[in-house]
């Protein structure tokens, strides 16, 4: 829900206005609210102060539909009460559900549809009148509109916000915060949200308590295992998708790790469930996508572990960084192969495909929802990526890479997945139902409820909850599920269960290819700007001969002179220092040859060496650390 408010000089009717639903809806909001403040009312954000309330309404999805349905209900309370004189309702739900809104909610004093918000004014005076207006154009009319929209976001970015409210409150100071900035950013920050002068606090990025690992292996789940059993305690795996997650959690299991996977795909429930397991100790590794991250901050964490590169610094510094936040020593690792590197490069590829391929892929979407040329505005269409793919023989991340850059382009809206609620429609006529019998007495109490919980079951598709039918018939959610299931086959109802389906919103009008036009903000600039930051990442992995540290300090503008001494390449240097190259690979070579024979002691295996006692110890202390040996029950064992 969104209340827009800003404060008029001129007095008429003191006017609330709710909106509600997706980017369009705002936008049609907005230009409502200049028509509004035009007439001279003030529009307030206080729901007791309002005698005029209007919400633009919007049943796109389940949880829209209900939230719509309760705001209204809620406003008509207030009219009931008196503080309110006048109730508006616009929006699609009061184009689809006109006729149950008016016979349903005798309060709604005017209702316009999707098409008719041009309207808004006249709605007012007949409704201060007392008179009840209705206006409901053609989907596909499109409003004159002369007057000036009150913008209440600012471009394609919300924080922009700020920037206008400035304008309006001057004296009023601003705070930008931020955990990862580098210095361009910061610049670019105080910029766009117009600072008067560059004033910037900031915190060392140096977290000495974590060390920074980078582990060059080719079998980076026997990594894993070992370095999980030679770590103690509450761990993160990062992984680049969903299906690795499951995986790398089974391996995991298997072994005797209690696991559990997190990724945007799971109902959030389930994902607050696991959350919660890992928390509270039950689970220890926690493997997951870059979905798990925010407002995740357990103390504890002892390690971080990344099997995939992250495609940048400052993605890297966040999720590494939330091992360690209790003071207490904690790593942060990376594995990393030889593959990494071009796998790196690729994802440039795959991000900014090339200007003809996202050319192409806008032109199959017109295909594939046979649109024709001109038609589309304000057009809402459910999309299956794999579907698609498959149709037009594409890879569906360069396809889902290509629609987004349509969408910074302004071409269309490409919604990430959203969770649509379960549906169902009675197929037969209340009286036939009636009739029905030998359903069961599970099946029966289950129709009763529904009935009891939910109108127009016979009349449209109604939004439904499993979990809340299965508190009130006492079945489980798998019961419900199968019954339904099987009431759908015997043509007794329409149950369509829950699904997460992304949608295409087109916000122009399907135009030809030649007037199809990709600026160079949003491709050619972020394109450098991706590069810019792979490379950084690929620096950081390859390098080995400075600080991790000092690296990313640096990466994010801190002058840092001094080593941190626990990262990889410190301790590697550490080992070194005081042996030539040659010297170290001979005591090296004549300890991993004695170890092949047998376990020993250090102690046996200084003696047995022919070299300063010294150096074969910080030889020992190097390959363990380097994971090359392991310590067990005392002994020197070679790792395998």
């Amino acid at each position: 829900m969104i209340l827009l408010s800003l404060r008029r000089v001129q007095n008429n009717m003191k006017l609330l206005f709710i909106s509600l639903g997706c980017d369009k809806n705002l936008v049609d909001s907005e230009e409502m609210l200049g028509m509004l403040a035009a007439d001279g009312h003030e529009i307030v954000d206080d729901e007791d102060e309002a005698e005029v309330i209007i919400v633009n309404t919007c049943c796109f999805i389940g949880d829209a539909k209900e939230e719509s349905v309760n705001t209204i209900l809620e406003m008509a309370e207030k009219k009931k009460a008196g503080t309110c004189k006048v109730l508006i309702v616009t929006g699609c739900m009061a184009q689809r559900y006109k006729k149950e809104i008016s016979e349903e909610i005798p309060e709604v004093d005017a209702i316009l549809g999707t098409t008719s918000y041009g309207d808004i004014s006249k709605a007012v005076k007949e409704a201060q009148a007392g008179r009840h207006f209705e206006e409901y154009k053609s989907i596909d009319f499109l409003p004159d509109i002369s007057g000036k929209r009150m913008l209440t976001t600012g471009g394609h970015f919300a924080y922009l916000k700020i920037a206008e409210i400035r304008e309006l409150l001057p004296e009023v100071p601003v705070l930008a915060l931020t955990a990862t900035a580098t210095p361009e950013v910061v610049t670019d920050i105080q910029a766009r949200l117009k600072f008067r002068e560059g004033n910037v606090f900031r915190m060392s990025f140096e977290r000495k308590n974590l060390a920074y690992i980078v582990r060059k292996t080719d079998n980076k789940t026997k990594e894993i295992l070992y370095i999980l059993q030679r770590i103690s305690g509450s761990a993160i795996i990062y992984v680049r998708n969903r299906r690795r997650t499951k995986e790398i959690t089974e391996l995991l299991m298997n072994e005797g790790i209690t696991a559990d996977f997190y990724h945007a795909g799971l109902d959030n429930a389930v994902k607050d469930l696991r959350q919660k397991r890992w928390q509270s100790g039950e689970v220890r590794v926690m493997v997951a996508t870059n979905a798990f991250g925010m407002g995740i901050d357990k103390p504890d964490v002892r390690i971080v572990l990344h099997l995939d590169l992250p495609d940048s610094p400052e993605a890297y510094f966040q999720e590494a960084g939330r091992a360690g936040r209790d003071g207490e020593k904690a790593y942060a690792v990376i594995l990393y192969s030889k593959s990494d590197k071009t796998t790196l490069h690729k994802r440039v590829v795959d991000t900014f495909p090339d200007k003809e391929y996202i050319l192409n892929v806008y032109e199959h979407l017109q295909y594939y929802y046979q649109m024709a040329m001109g038609d589309g505005f304000q057009c809402i269409r459910e999309f299956n990526l794999e579907e698609f793919c498959r149709k037009f023989k594409y890879f569906p991340v360069p396809v889902d890479s290509a629609l987004k850059i349509l969408t910074q382009a302004g071409y269309l809206e490409y919604t990430d997945e959203q969770d649509n609620s379960s549906r169902i429609l009675f197929t037969i006529r209340r009286d036939e139902l009636y009739k029905l019998r030998e359903m069961g007495k599970e099946a029966e109490a289950l129709i009763q409820s529904i009935l009891r919980s939910y109108t127009g079951v016979f009349t449209d598709y109604a939004y439904i909850s499993e979990e809340s039918l299965a508190i009130r018939t006492g079945l489980t959610r798998q019961q419900i599920y199968n019954i339904l299931v099987t009431l759908t086959k015997r043509r007794i109802v329409d149950y369509i269960p829950r699904k997460k389906t992304p949608y295409i919103i087109y916000t122009r009008e399907r135009l030809e290819l030649r007037f199809l036009h990709i600026p160079p903000s949003v491709y050619e600039e972020r394109k450098a700007r991706y590069e810019a930051r792979i490379k950084a990442m690929e620096e950081y992995v390859t390098t080995e001969n400075i600080c991790r540290s000092r690296m990313l300090l640096r990466y994010f503008g801190e002058k840092n002179e001094h080593n941190c001494g626990q990262c990889d390449v410190c301790l590697s240097k550490r080992a070194t220092d005081n042996l030539s190259e040659k010297s170290y690979e001979e005591v090296k070579r004549q300890i991993l040859n004695l170890l092949s024979h047998s376990p020993l002691t250090p102690a046996e295996t200084a003696d047995q060496i022919k070299a300063e006692k010294e150096d074969i110890g910080q030889v020992i202390r190097y390959l363990l650390d380097e994971g090359e040996l392991k310590m067990q029950d005392g002994m020197l064992h070679i790792s395998k």
